[in-house]
């Protein structure tokens, strides 16, 4: 890209730029087109996790804390025979708290 602009001349330097604002828009335009970053942030307020657990995590994450969220509605308890359910677990109800 250098090489454009230090050698071009006027022409190539302005196809250069309308070429990293068309690179650069349509990111954009995807995003609000599919809307996906306000999908994420609704199921992330519906389903009680952070955003970076719905993208990272997946379908556990968010059914464990529907279930906590419900459970200490309730005030039950939740039986859990995995360990590794209980780090989940945990890890939500110090999200939630």
């Amino acid at each position: 890209m250098h090489v454009f602009t230090q050698n071009g001349n006027e022409q190539t330097r302005r196809r250069l730029a309308i070429y990293c604002l068309k690179d650069a828009y349509l990111p954009l335009r995807l995003l609000e087109k599919l809307m996906s970053i306000i999908n994420y942030i609704e199921m992330a307020r519906v389903t009680g996790v952070t955003l970076g657990s719905l993208l990272t995590r997946g379908q556990q994450i968010k059914v464990m804390s529907q279930l906590l969220r419900k459970v200490m509605m309730c005030l039950c308890f939740l039986a859990v025979t995995v360990y590794s359910w209980f780090i989940i677990v945990a890890e939500i109800t110090y999200n939630i708290m």
